[in-house]
């Protein structure tokens, strides 16, 4: 069961026909459904954008289909890379906050980013832990994997430094080396080693930071 980010909708999978089944979360009463898997799903991912009525899904057989709820349409049916192959993908299906890329994961330690605003597929190779992906809300191009975080425009690996993101001081943030958080880019609170972190980001006058933990 998945649900629709701000909404009472969800969805589900039927195992025996491979539809892709809309309920109303409330009543649990079926709404719609779309039908052209060629597997069992295994996992659902809701667009977060309010403005499409859309979801991907991801089959047994390592195909991921886009779907238009509106027209009960496929949009895109999505491979493992473009010779043809099909990598078992494991762990979620994520999109981007602004619903331009799609990001999944293989167990040849891979991970494919297919952005649908230029057409482009791209891969991550050699990823430790690809069965954890998150997109950055604050930084929707920002992918993080349980080691890295790249940079799904060009796929680079980038490190969350404020220093490297932004050029404009926030109020409150953390020094270059983690040990200080600052206001107005002056020292105000002392980081003891185990509460220094190891990410961290800014977006206007907001700060994050945290550490990576397996």
């Amino acid at each position: 069961m998945s649900d629709r980010p701000n909404s009472s909708n969800s969805a589900t999978s039927d195992r025996q026909s491979y539809r892709i089944l809309i309920l109303d979360s409330i009543t649990g009463k079926r709404l719609s459904f779309v039908e052209g898997n060629t597997a069992p799903v295994d996992a659902i991912a809701w667009s977060p954008t309010e403005s499409v009525f859309r979801l991907a899904s991801r089959s047994s057989d390592y195909s991921i289909n886009v779907w238009d709820l509106t027209t009960r349409s496929c949009l895109y049916t999505l491979k493992g890379c473009f010779q043809g192959d099909e990598w078992p993908t494991i762990g979620p299906i994520v999109w981007s906050p602004d619903g331009h890329q799609l990001a999944s994961s293989s167990t040849e330690h891979t991970v494919n980013v297919w952005d649908f605003v230029s057409g482009r597929h791209m891969r991550i190779q050699h990823v430790d832990s690809p069965d954890y992906l998150e997109f950055v809300p604050i930084i929707p191009y920002y992918l993080h994997t349980y080691q890295d975080t790249y940079d799904v425009r060009d796929i680079t690996t980038v490190r969350l430094s404020p220093v490297d993101i932004y050029t404009q001081p926030p109020h409150y943030g953390v020094n270059e080396n983690g040990t200080w958080i600052t206001y107005k880019n002056q020292n105000i609170v002392w980081l003891p080693p185990e509460y220094r972190p190891t990410v961290w980001a800014r977006h206007e006058t907001r700060s994050i930071c945290g550490s990576w933990y397996r």
